[in-house]
């Protein structure tokens, strides 16, 4: 056993004939606990959970900072309510999340409620931003047409890869490392593919949903209207074809839609599981396997996936007719006795849906309607 006093001393107590290169395995083993727990025995060590304030703009913000040892990076939450939460490694200093905030009060400022204060000479109303990845950016011309793109940076960025969104803007991501040069040079290596699916792309916008009272969402081949309460607290009631969500009345008008969001996507995907939970049993049963685990997922650029012990819908699928929502079951339960797109493929797929191909026109067709 370990034991770690007040004062910092370390004991380990363990059989007498224990060999040494055992406990130094142990105390290997242990590491991090021990350095953890030494570190709070020290007078310098900051608290776990502490409550501060920040000069944000002209408003002194309230936050709590709370410290553990799982926590590998400094990050950031906001509530609903626009309390302001910090989760930071446990040997964080205090003056290094002050910067760290401060460093993205643009960003903080309008979801805590807070409007940027005029500006004027005195130096005490300017809160320095330091630029962010988004901030960079370029264009690219093609067939005399110019079309912009933002460059963001990506610690998780394994290589650079170009996105474009359901609104048409590009977006060059890559690792943090790669020079500003190369990244305009890959995208103007690209040029003809992003003016294709830019420029050249005839596909209509899809309309922006706006998650207020009275919004009309398609749902299963039919419609559901929005309706939005305040209340004590916050949840979501299916009546008819009406959707009534209550927004806590302590939420900031910033997170309401974020609110209405967040319950129609719940409700989206527990009315897709119970649509599609009897399909996946019944076509299952068909192709003589087990029925795999159903998960529901918002996903940008898939409408379902099959894993090794699963099967994935895209949420978006509530606002499909049920055929089509059905043509996805099968085409994802197809990759469990054929994991791929080969001709086998869609044999299977076409004797369990003799007409799989209009119900996937369909899908290609107005797929990009269904936006949340």
């Amino acid at each position: 056993m370990i034991f770690i006093y007040h004062d910092g001393r370390l004991e380990i107590e363990v059989p007498g004939l224990t060999p040494k290169k055992e406990i130094i395995d142990l105390l290997e083993s242990e590491k991090d606990w021990i350095y953890w727990e030494y570190f709070k025995s020290r007078p310098d060590c900051p608290p776990e959970i502490e409550d501060c304030t920040v000069q944000i703009y002209d408003a002194e913000v309230p936050y709590l900072i709370r410290r553990n040892t799982r926590t590998k990076r400094i990050t950031l939450r906001i509530h609903g309510t626009g309390k302001l939460e910090v989760s930071a490694p446990y040997d964080t200093k205090k003056a290094d999340i002050i910067t760290f905030i401060k460093r993205e009060s643009a960003w903080i400022a309008p979801r805590i409620g807070i409007l940027p204060a005029q500006k004027n000479n005195s130096p005490d109303n300017s809160i320095t931003h330091s630029p962010i990845a988004g901030d960079e950016g370029g264009m690219i011309t093609y067939n005399g047409q110019i079309v912009p793109y933002q460059i963001k940076r990506s610690h998780r960025a394994k290589r650079i890869v170009i996105k474009i969104n359901r609104n048409r803007e590009v977006s060059v991501v890559s690792p943090t490392h790669v020079p500003i040069a190369e990244l305009k040079s890959f995208a103007e290596a690209k040029a003809d593919w992003i003016y294709k699916h830019t420029i050249q792309s005839n596909r209509p916008l899809p309309s922006e949903r706006q998650y207020c009272d009275g919004e009309t969402i398609p749902f299963m081949g039919d419609s559901l209207i929005i309706r939005i309460t305040k209340g004590q607290k916050g949840h979501y009631l299916r009546k008819n074809q009406e959707l009534i969500v209550t927004i806590p009345i302590d939420f900031l008008e910033f997170h309401e839609k974020e609110f209405v969001k967040n319950a129609l996507s719940s409700f989206f995907s527990g009315a897709l599981i119970e649509f599609s939970l009897p399909h996946v049993i019944r076509y299952a049963q068909i192709l003589q396997i087990p029925a795999p685990p159903l998960k529901t997922r918002d996903q940008k650029t898939k409408w379902g996936t099959c894993t090794s012990h699963s099967i994935v819908l895209n949420i978006r699928l509530c606002m499909a007719p049920p055929a089509i929502i059905e043509y996805v079951i099968v085409h994802e339960l197809a990759h469990k006795v054929q994991p791929n797109h080969s001709p086998r493929f869609w044999s299977v797929v076409e004797n369990l849906m003799p007409d799989y191909k209009e119900r996937r026109d369909y899908l290609k067709k107005y797929g990009h309607e269904w936006i949340l």
